[in-house]
C-alpha cells in the first residue's frame, strides 16, 4: 500500500454523507442497499413505512434470512441479472411474503446493489378493475348495437355540428344511404336542399332548447308519412325515425296496430284522454306483473307509481298529456311485486277527423339493466376523476417542482412548487412552449436534456445551475406517452454544504487537535499534522497500522476499548475519553469522537476521528477530587468532635447544675425527716429547687433534640426557640420573620437552619456578653437568608480561627448546598449570615 502524505486528504472526505442520508430519508420511494453477500447495509425510513419492518430487524441480515423461500423468486433472478450484466433492471412483481405488488429499480455496483421500490398494489388492482369495467362496457355496447341494428325504426346520432356518428340498418334501408358514405360527415351532404330546409330547423330547435321534439309529417326524402322523435344529449342529438304512412292511411290501421302491440316485446297500453287504461298487451303484463283484468280501468300513472319517483316529473307528464302532446320520458315505475324498474315510455296521441284527442298509445321499454350499466359507468368515471384529483393534490403538495411537456415542448402541467421555484404563474405557463417562456434555457444543459429525452426512453438525473432562478437544481426527467415529465428541486443549500465540507477539510489539516481517518478494519489511512506533533508518530509510520497499535497501552481502560471496537463493528458513531500512549511511551488523556462516513450507495467510506488532548483537565479533576476527599475527612472529624463536645456539655450541665440542686433537695428532705428545722420552709425550698432542676433539664433537652418537623412549620419552631432563649433573661432578642410566615420547606433545610440558629444563640449566651440580639429572615430569588446580629464583645475571626461550633454550623449549611459567613471585630459585636437554596 502506498502511504499518502500527511497533508493530502482523500477525495472521499469531501461528500456530505449526512446530507445524502437526509435526502434518502425524505424521498417517497423505499430504498435499501445490499452488499455482494446479499446482506442489508442500509434502508431509509420509507422501508419501514411501506413494508412495516423496523431497521434493526433487517440491517446486518441477509435477504434470505429476512425472506426465506425467495431464493428462486423473480426478485432474486432480476437482482442476479443486474449483477451479471452490470446494468440496472426495472420490473414489477408480486411479493408473496407481504401479498403485494412492487415496482423495483435495482442498480448494481462493485460493492453491492442499490434498490428503489414502491408499493403499486392499488395501481394493479385499479388496472384490473378498469379492464373488467371496459370489457363490461364493450359487451353492453355490443348488446345495444345489436338492438339498434335489429329494431324496425330508423335511428341515428348527430353531434352538435350535425355530423353523423351512427346510422343504423333501418336508416340505410329507408334512405338508400350506407353508413360508410355518411359516417363522420354533415348529414345534409347526401340530401338535397329541400331536406335541409325541412329538417335543420327542427334539429336546431332541440339543440337550442334542450327539449325533445316529436313530430309526424310527410317525409320530403322518402315520401311516406313519418314519425320523428328528436332527443337532446350532451354531445348532440339522438333521432328515431319511423314510417307511419300505413297507420294514417286507413281506419283499420288501429286494429292492425293493436295486433302488432300484442305481439311486440314492448309494453303497450291504450288509454283514454284521462289516462285510464282501455287495453294492455301481454308484454305490459309480463313487465309490470299486472294482468289485463287488473289493469283495465286503472289510471296508468297511479298503477305504476313508485314511492321514490320524482313528483315534479309526474306533474310535468300529466300536464303534457292534458295538452295532447306526443313525447317520450324515462320514468321510475313499480311492478306489482314492488320491484323498481326504469322504463323509457313513449306517449303517442291519437286524434279523430275533427282533431279531437280520443286516446293515447303508450309504449314502454324496460331499461333497468341499461340504467344500472350507466350508473356503474358513472361511478367508474367518478372514481377515475377522484383518483385524478388525488394525484393532482399530491403533485400540488409535494416539495419538488413538477412540470409535464408534450413532445413539442409545450407546457401541459405546472404545479404550485414550480410556480415558486420559477416565479412564473400556472396560467401564464400552461400551453406555452417552454423555450419561448424561458429563451435563455436554449443555451443550457436543460435544452440538451430535452433533446436527449426525445430520442431515448432512459430517465435522466442531473444537477444544473438554473439561469432563471440563479440556483442549483437537481433534475429527474422521464419520458411519458404524451411527452416528458420533469421533477426538480432547489439544492443550493446542499451545494453550500458541500463547499463547507471542502472548507472543513482544510480546517482538519490545520487544527491543533488530532484528526485521523481509518478504514472498516480500523487501519489508519490518513492523519493530520497535529497527530504527528502530539503522538510523535509520522504519517508514514502511522498509515496502514491498526489504531490500537498506535493509541492503546497497558493502562488504557478495557471498557473504552470495547466501546470503540463495538462502534467500528456496528458502523455507528461513538465518543469516549481514554488514556492514549505516545511513541515515546508517555501518556495523555484524549476526548475522542468517531463518526462513520458513507457513500451514496450506503457503503462505508471511512471513519472520521477527532481527538482533543484533555490531559490538563484530567489533572485538575484529580486534584479537585483529592481536595474534596480531604474536606470530607475534615467535616467528619469536626462532626465527631462536635458530638464529643456536646456530650461533655451535657455531662457538665448535669453535674454542675442538676446534680447540685438534687443534692440540696436530698439534704432538705433528710432534715425534714429527722425533725430538724422548719419543715414548711424546708419543703418550700425543695419545691423551688426541684422546679429549677426541671427547667434546666427541659432547656437542655430542647438544645439537644430536633424540632418536631412533622408537626410544626419553620416559623413555629423558630419562635419557640427564641422564646426559650429569651426566657433566660440574659439578653433581649428581636425577631423579624415576616419572610417565612407562609414558607414551607424541606425537613432537611428546616433542621439545618434550626440547628445553626440554636448553635449561634448558645454561643452568644456563653461568649458574647450581648444585651441585644437581632434575628431576621429574608428571601432573595430562590434562596432563604438568615442573619443573626449581636452587640456583644465580638472577636477577630482570623486570630481565633474556626472552632468546633463554627465548623459545625458551616457543615450544616453546606449539607443543604448553602453558605455561611461571619463578620466580627473586637468590641463591635458579630454578624452571622446564612444563604440556603430552596427547592420550591
Amino acid at each position: 500500500m502506498k502511504n499518502p502524505s500527511a497533508t493530502a486528504l482523500p477525495p472521499a472526505l469531501h461528500p456530505d454523507a449526512g446530507q445524502l442520508l437526509a435526502i434518502m430519508d425524505r424521498i417517497t420511494d423505499g430504498f435499501f442497499a445490499m452488499d455482494r453477500d446479499w446482506r442489508f447495509v442500509y434502508g431509509n425510513h420509507q422501508v419501514e413505512a411501506i413494508l412495516g419492518i423496523r431497521r434493526e430487524d433487517y440491517l446486518g441480515r441477509t435477504y434470505f434470512e429476512c425472506f426465506p423461500g425467495m431464493e428462486d423468486s423473480v426478485f432474486i433472478q432480476q437482482y442476479k441479472k443486474a449483477y451479471a450484466t452490470g446494468e440496472p433492471v426495472r420490473f414489477e412483481a408480486w411479493f408473496p411474503p407481504f401479498s403485494q405488488w412492487y415496482s423495483i429499480d435495482a442498480h448494481p455496483s462493485e460493492s453491492g446493489l442499490s434498490v428503489f421500490f414502491r408499493d403499486i398494489t392499488e395501481q394493479k388492482r385499479a388496472e384490473e378493475q378498469k379492464t373488467a369495467d371496459g370489457e363490461f362496457l364493450r359487451q353492453q355496447h355490443g348488446l345495444l348495437n345489436d338492438v339498434l341494428e335489429r329494431m324496425h325504426e330508423g335511428f341515428f346520432l348527430l353531434d352538435r355540428s350535425l355530423h353523423v356518428h351512427y346510422w343504423n340498418s333501418e336508416m340505410q334501408r329507408s334512405t338508400s344511404v350506407s353508413a360508410t358514405d355518411i359516417m363522420g360527415k354533415p348529414i345534409f351532404d347526401r340530401f338535397d336542399e329541400a331536406a335541409r330546409a325541412f329538417y335543420e330547423p327542427m334539429y336546431r330547435q332541440v339543440l337550442d332548447s334542450g327539449e325533445p321534439l316529436v313530430r309526424e309529417y310527410l317525409c320530403p326524402v322518402t315520401g311516406p308519412w313519418t314519425a320523428m322523435s328528436i332527443y337532446p344529449r350532451l354531445a348532440g342529438l339522438s333521432v328515431f325515425v319511423k314510417d307511419i304512412h300505413e297507420r294514417r292511411a286507413a281506419a283499420e290501421e288501429l286494429e292492425t296496430l293493436s295486433l302488432i302491440a300484442r305481439e311486440t316485446a314492448q309494453a303497450v297500453a291504450i288509454t283514454d284522454p284521462g289516462q285510464h287504461i282501455l287495453w294492455v298487451n301481454a308484454a305490459f303484463s309480463r313487465l309490470s306483473g299486472f294482468s289485463f283484468e287488473e289493469a283495465l280501468g286503472k289510471h296508468a300513472g297511479e298503477l305504476l307509481r313508485h314511492p321514490e319517483g320524482e313528483p315534479e316529473q309526474r306533474a310535468a307528464i300529466a300536464a303534457r298529456l292534458a295538452r295532447g302532446e306526443s313525447f317520450q320520458e324515462v320514468v321510475l315505475n313499480c311492478t306489482k311485486s314492488g320491484k323498481p324498474v326504469w322504463w323509457r315510455v313513449q306517449f303517442q296521441a291519437q286524434y279523430n277527423n275533427e282533431g279531437k284527442l280520443v286516446k293515447y298509445f303508450t309504449f314502454g321499454i324496460d331499461i333497468t339493466e341499461r340504467r344500472k350499466a350507466e350508473e356503474k359507468q358513472h361511478r367508474y368515471e367518478e372514481k377515475i376523476r377522484e383518483q385524478h384529483e388525488s394525484m393532482l393534490e399530491v403533485l400540488e403538495q409535494m416539495q419538488d417542482g413538477f412540470i409535464t411537456l408534450n413532445r413539442e415542448g409545450r407546457v401541459l402541467y405546472w404545479n404550485r412548487q414550480a410556480e415558486l421555484l420559477t416565479g412564473i404563474g400556472r396560467q401564464r405557463a400552461l400551453g406555452y412552449p417552454i423555450f419561448e417562456l424561458f429563451p435563455s434555457l436554449r443555451a443550457t444543459p436543460f435544452y440538451e436534456i430535452f433533446e436527449e429525452l426525445l430520442h431515448s426512453d432512459e430517465p435522466i438525473h442531473r444537477e444544473v445551475h438554473s439561469p432563471i432562478s440563479g440556483r442549483w437544481e437537481e433534475l429527474h426527467a422521464y419520458t411519458t406517452r404524451k411527452g416528458i415529465s420533469v421533477f426538480f428541486r432547489d439544492i443550493s443549500e446542499r451545494k453550500r454544504s458541500e463547499s463547507a465540507v471542502r472548507q472543513l477539510s482544510l480546517v482538519a489539516e490545520r487544527t491543533d487537535n488530532i484528526v485521523a481517518l481509518t478504514d472498516h478494519r480500523q487501519h489508519i489511512t490518513w492523519v493530520n499534522d497535529a497527530f504527528t506533533r502530539i503522538t510523535g508518530y509520522t504519517a508514514a509510520e502511522a498509515i496502514g497500522r491498526h489504531n490500537a497499535e498506535i493509541f492503546d497501552g497497558p493502562d488504557t481502560d478495557p471498557e473504552m476499548v470495547r466501546t470503540a471496537v463495538e462502534g467500528f463493528r456496528l458502523r455507528r458513531p461513538f465518543r469516549i475519553e481514554a488514556l492514549n500512549y505516545k511513541k515515546d511511551g508517555s501518556t495523555y488523556w484524549a476526548d475522542i469522537t468517531c463518526q462513520p462516513v458513507f457513500d451514496e450507495a450506503g457503503e462505508l467510506l471511512y471513519f472520521f476521528s477527532l481527538a482533543v488532548d484533555i490531559t490538563e483537565r484530567k489533572r485538575l479533576q484529580q486534584r479537585l477530587d483529592q481536595e474534596q476527599q480531604q474536606r470530607q475527612k475534615m467535616i467528619t472529624s469536626a462532626a465527631i468532635k462536635a458530638q464529643e463536645s456536646e456530650r461533655a456539655l451535657v455531662s457538665q450541665e448535669l453535674h454542675d447544675n442538676v446534680n447540685q440542686v438534687l443534692t440540696t433537695v436530698k439534704l432538705y428532705t433528710e432534715l425534714c425527716r429527722d425533725g430538724i428545722g422548719n419543715p414548711g420552709e424546708l419543703m418550700d425550698k425543695s419545691i423551688r429547687l426541684l422546679q429549677s432542676s426541671i427547667n434546666e433539664i427541659r432547656s437542655l433537652s430542647k438544645r439537644l433534640s430536633a424540632p418536631s418537623l412533622g408537626n410544626i412549620r419553620m416559623i413555629e419552631s423558630v419562635r419557640e426557640l427564641i422564646d426559650a432563649v429569651g426566657a433566660t433573661n440574659r439578653t433581649e432578642i428581636a425577631l423579624d420573620a415576616a419572610a417565612i410566615e407562609q414558607l414551607e420547606v424541606d425537613q432537611e433545610v428546616h433542621l439545618a437552619v434550626y440547628r445553626i440558629l440554636q448553635e449561634q444563640l448558645t454561643n452568644i449566651l456563653k461568649h458574647a456578653d450581648a444585651s441585644q440580639v437581632h434575628v431576621s429572615f429574608g428571601r432573595h430569588g430562590q434562596a432563604l437568608q438568615l442573619s443573626i446580629r449581636d452587640n456583644g464583645k465580638g472577636f477577630d475571626p482570623k486570630q481565633k480561627g474556626k472552632g468546633i461550633g463554627i465548623t459545625n454550623m458551616t457543615t450544616r449549611a453546606e449539607s443543604v448546598h448553602g453558605t455561611l459567613s461571619i463578620e466580627s471585630r473586637p468590641g463591635e459585636g458579630c454578624t452571622l449570615r446564612v444563604d440556603v437554596p430552596l427547592d420550591l
